[in-house]
């Protein structure tokens, strides 16, 4: 996006890298979350979702959320509710908070599929940490509308 609000656009792997740095800064407060939910998690969940949703108009924006299945879905993820919401990017008037570059733009890459992968990967990481030896429940990570190359996946 070159409209002047956020800094210059970074080639794919420094954007890549700017991200893991700025995810890696949230991982204490989503571990906490990740427990909570684990402390507050119904009998009845059969599997933990996390799903990534990237802006639809691909500005690099994402919230990260986390749902639980199994029968009355609905009953299961009221009683984790204050810890769903893993993590999320969102516009200001100025940049995004927090803040993050653009991704220079290429027709090969999408940043939705970027956005989508590299979230994965620090759930995936967190979700391992957190329930060793805690839960048996499966995980799967998904992108919202396909996006992301390396998903969906269990874990």
């Amino acid at each position: 996006m070159d409209d002047g609000l956020a800094t210059a656009a970074l080639p794919l792997a420094e954007y890549i890298s700017a991200l893991r740095i700025e995810l890696a800064a949230r991982s204490d407060d989503v571990r906490v979350k990740m427990r909570h939910v684990l402390d507050a998690m119904p009998a009845a969940a059969r599997e933990v979702g996390v799903d990534v949703f990237p802006d639809p108009d691909g500005e690099g924006t994402f919230d990260v959320r986390l749902r639980l299945d199994g029968p009355d879905a609905w009953v299961l993820n009221k009683a984790v509710d204050p810890w769903r919401h893993l993590f999320g990017v969102t516009w200001t008037e100025t940049s995004t908070d927090p803040e993050l570059p653009c991704l220079q733009r290429t027709p090969d890459v999408d940043v939705r599929d970027v956005v989508v992968d590299a979230a994965a990967d620090w759930v995936e990481s967190l979700w391992r940490e957190v329930t060793e030896g805690r839960t048996t429940l499966p995980c799967r990570i998904d992108g919202e509308h396909g996006y992301g190359r390396t998903t969906p996946r269990m874990i």
